[in-house]
């Protein structure tokens, strides 16, 4: 995983079975939204972990909010490469 939760969140909806379309934003380093793109989930859970997976397909990137109308369901941020050392 090369993202990480940087929001508490309530979980709510959880296994009702009911799909839910969250709204996603792709932040740059300025924190300014770059993309917008919508995901069908069942929980917020799911809706994270694609979310996560979206942003590990772009390294560019620094965040990405994922939304449930006007409720932050969560921020997660891209983790810094690990730095390789030369011996």
């Amino acid at each position: 995983m090369s993202w990480r939760p940087i929001l508490g969140r309530d979980t709510i909806g959880q296994g009702a079975g009911i799909v839910l379309t969250y709204r996603c934003f792709i932040l740059d380093k300025d924190s300014h939204i770059s993309e917008r793109l919508s995901i069908d989930s069942d929980s917020d859970d799911n809706a994270i972990t694609k979310a996560g997976a979206v942003l590990e397909r772009r390294p560019n990137m620094a965040a990405i909010e994922v939304w449930d109308g006007a409720r932050l369901v969560q921020k997660l941020r891209q983790l810094p490469s690990p730095v390789s050392r030369d011996p």
